[in-house]
């Protein structure tokens, strides 16, 4: 590890350095906060997508609609896959920040410099 400044400070995802304007409260980098947002985005979107199939076989089987309400079901299915993404994603991104595993991504840093 090069000399450390007064100023200077590690990223706890990465490792890499930067200064206390760069990291936020929990010591994670820009680019450590995009890469988990990403992850979460994917998770959340997957959970929003199984929780309105859910929903969708629910409606079909339990309430079987009428041919008139059929488009309002669809958009009450529409409208619970964006909220669970949504609600799904920050939950998600909540447990990433609180785990806050040190050096998760270190490895990836040194594959990415590896291949530059």
């Amino acid at each position: 590890m090069p000399p450390q400044d007064d100023d200077t400070l590690y990223c706890r995802r990465c490792r890499m350095p930067g200064t206390v304007d760069e990291l936020d409260r929990m010591l994670w980098c820009d680019e450590c906060k995009r890469a988990e947002r990403r992850r979460a985005g994917w998770l959340g979107r997957a959970l929003g997508f199984a929780a309105a199939i859910a929903l969708s076989f629910w409606i079909a089987i339990v309430i079987q609609p009428s041919d008139q309400f059929l488009l309002l079901w669809a958009l009450v299915v529409i409208v619970a896959f964006y909220l669970l993404s949504r609600l799904g994603q920050e939950l998600l991104y909540g447990v990433f920040r609180i785990r806050n595993v040190p050096g998760a991504r270190a490895g990836d840093q040194d594959e990415d410099r590896r291949a530059e």
